[in-house]
């Protein structure tokens, strides 16, 4: 196959490997592409164990994970572990903590700009504690105001604004865009697509 060709086009079903003997599975991409970078995210949290350990362990070539790690640590990286694993330390089961795993997760909705000085307010500042504090006693909230210039944000826009950035937020979700996370990995991104009875894959 030409270096060229995607992965699709190069993937075979396990009968024609059988019909044909010239064909081989590269052993070496499936330990690099597949089993290795899953290995690592699952044994992230056992101490003592590192991307290169485990390349080692699986017979892969662990000089260039080795060489990765030393170039994180020279610019000050926060070694192998993900941010929630060295979050939860040794504690294996924090993995599956949601609240642990996505404490960096942060709303993707721009917010609501203010018409009158052009500041950007998110949605979170929009409703102060008072105003808060007032809606849950039954009481009649003040409008929504900017949290620069303390300008009314009219509530009709603001809803607008809202249904708007969030269909575009599910619209980017269902689209199917993934990017792998792992440094020593492509940048590229990539997703699965249906098409008949066929699944596909795209690249950015």
């Amino acid at each position: 196959e030409g270096a060229k060709s995607s992965l699709a086009e190069k993937a075979r079903h396990p009968h024609e490997l059988t019909l044909d003997p010239t064909l081989k599975l590269d052993i070496a991409w499936y330990k690099k592409q597949q089993v290795h970078p899953l290995v690592s995210r699952l044994l992230a949290v056992v101490e003592d164990t590192s991307p290169a350990r485990i390349a080692e362990c699986l017979g892969m070539d662990a000089a260039r994970f080795h060489q990765a790690a030393l170039a994180r640590e020279a610019v000050g990286g926060a070694g192998d572990l993900p941010s929630y694993a060295e979050a939860a330390g040794a504690d294996i089961s924090a993995i599956f903590d949601r609240k642990a795993r996505w404490k960096e997760f942060q709303s993707t909705l721009p917010g609501v700009k203010c018409l009158k000085c052009g500041e950007l307010s998110s949605w979170k500042q929009l409703l102060t504690p008072e105003q808060l504090s007032q809606a849950e006693a039954g009481k009649e909230a003040t409008p929504f105001c900017c949290g620069s210039c303390k300008a009314e944000v009219n509530p009709r826009r603001a809803q607008n604004l809202f249904v708007v950035q969030l269909r575009r937020m599910l619209k980017e979700h269902c689209e199917g865009w993934v990017q792998c996370t792992d440094q020593d990995q492509f940048v590229e991104k990539t997703r699965r697509l249906s098409r008949g009875q066929n699944m596909v894959s795209e690249r950015s």
